[in-house]
């Protein structure tokens, strides 16, 4: 097995020193083999959905460099506005491909302000430059948009642990967790409705009353909420979903009834809960008087594709999640 170098500016690069001229001193005294790939990104968060993350050290790193022999993370450069980050990042462009960018330079310089990803690949073909996809985003978001909003106080990423935490998301964000699930590689889903919830390794939120920097919009986000009401565990990251109680049920379902295309919680005709319509669940414990959990609902599912897609919708599969089957459940 190829032992794979890992360079990390924040480590090597002296105290004088800028971004690009610690990379141009990588590249002439390490041994790098030929570039293979730069990811580039503005909101580094959508590094998540790559291999990348793997040797992530600091949230700050905002560019990969992918060689022959090693990943080369690197701070204070980004894309998608015009500023010093845009401009180092130029340099750093320069100093991969002298010859492709003087032959393109307008043209880099362009997607480098523009675009939110870039990612440039050295093919067969030559040196490729394309705006990559990004789950993560900021700007208005409402139910019409697909993307999470990284401007709303309702969700929170870790990258050093892979890890999404969202807050409510029926209120504003919902179709952006939906495609979150789908491009995770989802493997397992837990879910819990009761106190003290055991998921997230009994993570919970803590409600300050005394915190005045909290702000309405904050407050109204995270109403409700306390420990993790579902799991998702994937390949690539784990997402915790915190629900307000009120909420807990009816999200857990529509989230579960995505995934599984089956109802977790089912109704008879006067609106009433089917206690035995619940399934894969460890307990289960109701008020009949109130039609509510008294004490808990626990449960999880580990998400096969073929079970759920099947030959018949294969197709349907790789419209939500990208892959055959085959590939998926491997």
């Amino acid at each position: 097995m190829m032992i794979i170098d890992i360079y990390h500016d924040l480590d090597m690069r002296a105290e004088d020193a800028t971004t690009s001229e610690f990379y141009k001193e990588i590249l002439e005294t390490k041994n790098l083999g030929n570039i293979k790939s730069i990811v580039l990104y503005r909101f580094n968060e959508n590094m998540l959905f790559t291999h990348h993350v793997s040797y992530l050290q600091s949230n700050s790193n905002h560019m990969v460099i992918e060689t022959d022999n090693a990943y080369i993370y690197l701070t204070n450069v980004r894309c998608g506005y015009t500023g010093h980050g845009p401009y180092e990042a130029l340099k750093v462009i320069q100093y991969s491909f002298p010859e492709w960018f003087e032959e393109n330079s307008k043209s880099i310089e362009f997607a480098v302000f523009h675009y939110k990803t870039v990612i440039i690949e050295d093919q067969l073909g030559g040196v490729m430059l394309r705006e990559g996809t990004h789950i993560f985003d900021s700007g208005n978001t409402v139910f019409d948009r697909d993307y999470m909003n990284l401007e709303n106080p309702n969700f929170d990423v870790d990258l050093g642990n892979r890890t999404v935490r969202i807050f409510n998301p029926q209120y504003t964000n919902f179709l952006g967790t939906i495609r979150l699930i789908q491009n995770m590689r989802l493997k397992r889903m837990d879910y819990y409705i009761g106190n003290d919830s055991p998921l997230d390794n009994k993570y919970r939120f803590s409600h300050n009353p005394d915190n005045f920097n909290v702000t309405p919009e904050e407050r109204y986000y995270t109403e409700g909420i306390s420990g993790v009401n579902i799991a998702l565990t994937g390949e690539l990251f784990n997402v915790y979903i915190l629900i307000n109680s009120e909420d807990a049920m009816q999200v857990i379902n529509t989230i579960y009834l995505h995934i599984f295309h089956q109802s977790l919680f089912q109704y008879d005709g006067q609106g009433r809960l089917k206690e035995r319509s619940i399934i894969y669940s460890k307990k289960k414990f109701f008020n009949p008087h109130t039609n509510k959990p008294s004490a808990a609902i626990q449960g999880s599912r580990e998400f096969k594709a073929k079970e759920v897609y099947h030959d018949l919708y294969k197709h349907k599969l790789g419209i939500s999640y990208g892959m055959e089957i085959e590939d998926y459940d491997r």
